[in-house]
């Protein structure tokens, strides 16, 4: 369910039809879905305090989550019922799908002895990787505790903030990182990640 969720995310971040609205009801709408039953009911009111939206920019960005097929409208809310939602994950899951039979055709038609010179290259800058890096005296300066280092969460957070310049954004991302729980700190490293604020 984890791994569904985050590559859902990902279409989300990289999708010219969502804007900024949109990516955040999506992302809080994520973490609000019961893994175990699907349920899904947040209010206007609940989104728009977790996303530090409007009411109505959460309506405006789950309107276009629901026209680009992330989200399905179940049942429309009345006085005092919250509209219940379902994440679409069967559609994404299909593309998904395309994607990798997709590369598994394209790895299919390289010859052996190209995949031996790739790999062979991959090593070559493995170890020059490693060299530059025990060499490196930011990297010296991490090590003996002088300086922070590139991938610690109070460094990623201030790129989120950088790249986004969202506030709300990098508070998600601290509130994952620093958690106790695994999860929390896998979804965390994924968002990071797909922003392309956490190098390997």
């Amino acid at each position: 369910m984890l791994l569904k969720r985050w590559k859902l995310f990902k279409d989300g971040l990289s999708d010219k039809n969502l804007n900024n609205a949109s990516v955040r009801c999506l992302f809080f709408l994520l973490e609000r879905e019961n893994s175990k039953t699907g349920a899904l009911f947040p209010s206007h009111d609940r989104l728009s305090k977790d996303t530090g939206l409007s009411a109505r920019s959460v309506r405006r960005g789950i309107d276009r989550l629901i026209k680009y097929n992330y989200v399905i409208k179940l049942k429309k809310g009345g006085p005092g019922r919250a509209t219940s939602y379902q994440i679409n994950y069967e559609q994404r899951t299909i593309l998904s799908q395309t994607e990798d039979k997709i590369v598994k055709n394209i790895r299919t038609k390289m010859t052996d002895q190209s995949t031996y010179n790739l790999l062979n290259k991959s090593k070559l800058n493995n170890i020059i990787k490693r060299v530059s890096k025990n060499t490196n005296s930011g990297y010296k300066a991490v090590v003996e505790n002088k300086k922070k280092s590139f991938n610690s969460v109070e460094m990623v957070a201030q790129r989120i903030l950088q790249k986004t310049n969202d506030p709300i954004m990098q508070e998600a991302y601290l509130k994952l990182a620093n958690s106790s729980n695994f999860d929390d700190k896998a979804r965390a490293e994924y968002y990071a990640r797909n922003l392309g604020c956490l190098s390997d």
